[in-house]
């Protein structure tokens, strides 16, 4: 590129970018280590429809999206989990001059809605940037994350054990297809074989255990993650009916690991199913949203609709 390309402002596609070029930019945003194997496993899709801002040479701005299927009311459709959404301290704010509307813009123009690569799009802003999205006219709010807390408990549960990789496939395709059949009023993301493999066994710095769980009602799988102070719930696959006992088989599992307590982020149409009289909820200010810059799905028909859990997310 010739340098008056370079300084000029401009919006490209992240992925003519290599991964080295994102760390100046996650480092100062988010205050964390970046590490190049994480994000490239990240954005490992065939296309990466991700945005980028350019402005005196720099990457000033990213709006990363993840391709992702979801199943919406019973359908397939394309979706992707927008996430990395990243300003530099010195180009935030200035509206619909800024540098957060020209990357998020592009993206919701060419990428989200009728007639685009991707019909839906999911994400977990905190509750500051969701209302800086909506003054924007770029999103609007259609439910919230919350955390909940319960603590370790040694019980009697469902018959569980560890699922390897060798032996995955064909219960989690089992178990997708009775979860599968519970979802027609609900949107979800995917979560079949080739899911899990890529969101967890593959995952380069994360370990997670993934238990199967059987029962007269059926058999469901769930993903768990341990923390110094918690289990955390990552993921369930299976029918919406084990919902209560996979929530026994987590605490069951902390208390084993001698952790105080079990975690999990729930969107409110899974909080709902596994609250009992022992929960503890937080309210950690995550909205979940959909894009209204390009004509799409009303955001009336999503609201309270999706399931989501913390697996959901790109980050935990």
């Amino acid at each position: 590129m010739t340098e008056a390309v370079l300084a000029e402002r401009r919006v490209a596609l992240a992925g003519d970018f290599p991964a080295a070029a994102f760390a100046d930019l996650f480092e100062v945003c988010f205050g964390a280590p970046f590490n190049s194997v994480w994000w490239t496993w990240k954005y490992r899709a065939p296309r990466n429809p991700s945005r980028v801002l350019i402005e005196g040479g720099r990457l000033m701005a990213h709006y990363g999206g993840m391709p992702r299927p979801l199943l919406m009311f019973g359908e397939t459709v394309p979706g992707v989990q927008v996430g990395d959404v990243m300003v530099h301290p010195s180009a935030r704010g200035l509206g619909r001059r800024g540098a957060f509307f020209a990357v998020a813009s592009d993206f919701l123009s060419h990428e989200l809605g009728y007639g685009k690569p991707h019909l839906l799009a999911y994400g977990f802003p905190n509750l500051r940037a969701m209302r800086v999205a909506e003054m924007l006219r770029l999103y609007e709010q259609v439910g919230r994350i919350d955390e909940l807390r319960w603590p370790a408990r040694a019980s009697a549960t469902p018959d569980m054990q560890r699922l390897l990789p060798g032996a995955a496939e064909e219960v989690l395709a089992r178990a997708w297809g009775a979860m599968r059949a519970d979802l027609g009023s609900w949107v979800a993301g995917v979560r079949d074989y080739g899911w899990w493999a890529g969101r967890y066994a593959q995952h380069p710095l994360f370990d997670y255990a993934t238990w199967h769980i059987a029962s007269a009602e059926g058999e469901a799988v769930i993903v768990v993650r341990a923390h110094t102070d918690a289990l955390e719930w990552m993921d369930f696959i299976g029918p919406l009916a084990l919902l209560p006992a996979a929530r026994d088989a987590l605490r069951a599992l902390a208390a084993a690991a001698q952790l105080p307590e079990a975690i999990a982020w729930c969107s409110a149409g899974l909080a709902q199913r596994v609250v009992d009289a022992e929960t503890r909820l937080v309210d950690i200010q995550v909205a979940v949203p959909t894009g209204i810059w390009s004509p799409g799905p009303p955001p009336q028909e999503l609201r309270d609709r999706w399931l989501l859990l913390g697996g959901d997310a790109d980050y935990r």
